[in-house]
């Protein structure tokens, strides 16, 4: 399931020791390759059962930082699933888990948009999938790792989150602040929530203007 990992702190890293081995790096051109398989093995037109297991085999050796340079290309709605399904399997050390989280934070991590929006299962799994994301990326990786340099990068994401508009940041909002849990509520710094509060409240007073 994505993200169905252990969300209770630092000591969970050694969970994923099963996982180690040393991955080794790809080069960019390695990287858009790997993009465009992953795009064709999710095309439904194709017969593409063979190219997806090829692919997440390579995906389940692939360097953490590669997954992130992944994260970066122009992926479709289900190639961007599968990379991060595989996401917190490359988590093998308490250096790999706050080398992540700066990575998503320097490349400004969104979810990409689902694609069909009339289909309520589809909707259903975009909310778990959302939900699984800010659980596993807020409660795991941010709330127990962010250090005093990165509370303004943190911060900055966050309040770009409350102020866009964009339903996806909605989700991820509504599951960080109304739908989680009273013990699942990320303990963030103070200067963090205060962003996020004051991008909300001048979002709503926007939309009053109008």
């Amino acid at each position: 399931m994505l993200f169905d990992q252990p969300v209770a702190g630092r000591s969970t890293v050694s969970k994923f020791l099963g996982h180690r081995g040393r991955r080794a790096r790809l080069e960019m051109s390695q990287v858009r390759a790997l993009a465009d398989d992953l795009t064709c093995a999710t095309n439904r037109a194709g017969h593409a059962a063979d190219l997806r297991h090829k692919t997440e085999e390579r995906l389940s050796q692939t360097h953490h930082e590669d997954l992130l340079s992944l994260l970066r290309q122009p992926l479709t709605y289900a190639a961007q699933s599968i990379v991060l399904e595989h996401l917190p399997h490359a988590v093998q050390t308490e250096e790999t888990a706050r080398d992540l989280l700066a990575g998503l934070l320097a490349v400004d991590f969104r979810v990409t948009p689902r694609g069909d929006h009339s289909d309520p299962y589809a909707a259903d799994l975009h909310t778990r999938r959302i939900a699984r994301m800010v659980r596993w990326f807020f409660t795991w990786l941010v709330d127990p790792r962010t250090t005093k340099y990165q509370v303004p990068r943190l911060t900055k994401y966050l309040r770009s989150i409350a102020s866009s508009d964009a339903p996806e940041d909605h989700h991820i909002l509504q599951e960080l602040l109304i739908d989680a849990e009273e013990n699942r509520i990320p303990d963030l710094p103070r200067e963090t929530w205060l962003a996020v509060t004051r991008a909300l409240y001048e979002k709503a007073h926007a939309v009053q203007r109008h």
